[in-house]
């Protein structure tokens, strides 16, 4: 039977032909979905290497506004060579920070919620434009050096295009999942909507 499942799941997948049961197909191209969401909303904040940053891709070739001065932010503290900052976009769900681990142990409890969200829904995928004023973020903190170096002549074409990730839940919350370093950067200068990828939670069954 696992066999059988394996080899489904592979046929699906390579959108092989020879599959023809709808019932089946259906079933499996939810499961794979549905993991497929769970990878994404459990996906830890991308650690860069020592002395990097993920600012350069979205620093335009002649630089621009540097938006405003990284001494204005509430630094939470540091873990290793990165200084942890107040992540000032509207939370999901408000909490008293006091320390970087606190905060990241919070921030990983909402996404395990949400996570099992997923379960119980129906998922679908897209690409959305996004006002980005509606958005809330489960990621408490940020950064400061990552959003130095996007402060350092951010690229606001290229982030129009490629904004982050949003994962819409069953109430309709915008809740930002990647792209809150780029997204608070792109507030300050001024943007008032997004391009995102988007993740929908829809009620189970809902999809064909």
């Amino acid at each position: 039977m696992r066999e059988s499942l394996v080899a489904l799941y592979d046929r699906v997948e390579n959108e092989d032909p020879r599959l023809t049961d709808p019932i089946a197909l259906a079933m499996v191209q939810r499961i794979l979905a549905k993991q497929r969401a769970a990878a994404l909303i459990t996906d830890a904040q991308a650690r860069a290497p020592k002395g990097s940053s993920i600012g350069g891709q979205w620093v335009g070739k002649n630089g621009g506004n540097s938006g405003r001065q990284g001494s204005r932010d509430k630094v939470v503290g540091k873990e290793g060579d990165w200084t942890y900052v107040q992540n000032e976009l509207q939370q999901y769900r408000k909490f008293e920070i006091e320390s970087v681990k606190q905060a990241y142990e919070e921030d990983r409890k909402i996404l395990d919620e949400i996570r099992e969200l997923s379960i119980t829904s129906d998922v679908v995928f897209g690409e959305e434009s996004v006002n980005l004023n509606v958005l809330v973020s489960g990621q408490s903190t940020l950064r400061a050096e990552n959003l130095d170096a996007l402060r350092n002549g951010f690229d606001v074409a290229r982030y129009k295009k490629d904004s982050g990730t949003v994962i819409f839940m069953p109430d309709g919350t915008a809740f930002l999942k990647d792209g809150n370093h780029r997204t608070t950067v792109a507030l300050e200068q001024g943007v008032t909507k997004g391009n995102f990828s988007t993740i929908r939670f829809v009620p189970f069954g809902s999809t064909k």
